[in-house]
Formats: structure tokens, C-alpha cells, sequence
């Protein structure tokens, strides 16, 4: 997966900024088709094959939204650092 720049002035900097976070993030998880994963509770699937695709997913839907909030909103961790 690619993940384009995001400029700072785009990053989630905290309510200041929100709504029109919001609107950007709903618009890139949507073109990525994973806007699912980030709205609704989403059942682990039992299936191993299935699962491989939930993690794959969901990886991707929680990167997409780290990279794009600022780091004293949410701090750097081992997660982020292991999923991007």
C-alpha cells in the first residue's frame, strides 16, 4: 500500500480542526474502501483465510487514520511505528 504525504496543516490537530478533518478522513477511508472498518463494529471472522483479510484491513484503515493526526493527539507508539 502507498501512502501519499500528508501536509501538517491537514493532521488532526485536536477540536480546533476536527469537522474538517473528518470530512477529509471519511473521504480517503472511503477511496480506499475501508471507511467500514473505521464507522462499524466489524466481527473477527472464525475463518483463518478471512481473518488474514480482516488484519490486512483493519491494518491499513489504522494506519490511514495515524498518519493523518498529529502526534500530540496521539502519541507515537510501537503500534504506529509497527503498522506504517
Amino acid at each position: 500500500m502507498a501512502l501519499h504525504w500528508v501536509r501538517d496543516q491537514d493532521r488532526l490537530d485536536g477540536a480546533s480542526n476536527f469537522a474538517v478533518w473528518k470530512a477529509k478522513i471519511l473521504s480517503v477511508l472511503d477511496r480506499n474502501r475501508v471507511k467500514n472498518f473505521a464507522l462499524k463494529v466489524i466481527t473477527i471472522p472464525i475463518d483463518p483465510n478471512d481473518n488474514d483479510k480482516y488484519e490486512e484491513v483493519m491494518a491499513r484503515t489504522k494506519c490511514i487514520i495515524l498518519d493523518r493526526v498529529k502526534d500530540h493527539v496521539v502519541p507515537l507508539t510501537k503500534v504506529h511505528t509497527d503498522l506504517c
